[in-house]
């Protein structure tokens, strides 16, 4: 039988939130209408991002408009 403790589990959790979010904060980053956002709020978005897989050619923005 393994046993991993506490503090190495929550090391290792950690360890992966902070690669995923450097992650996300280095592709938002190049994204030209983030450009002026500051590293805080960058790294708020990042934490607030999914991943989601798309078919090609399906629409991931749309516009709607309104009369």
């Amino acid at each position: 039988m393994w046993a991993l403790d506490r503090e190495t589990f929550n090391n290792i959790v950690k360890e992966a939130a902070v690669k995923r979010r450097e992650k996300y904060e280095n592709f938002l980053r190049n994204v030209e209408l983030l450009k002026q956002i500051d590293n805080y709020e960058l790294s708020q978005i990042a934490d607030a991002l999914q991943i989601k897989n798309v078919n090609s050619g399906e629409y991931i923005i749309s516009q709607v408009k309104f009369l």
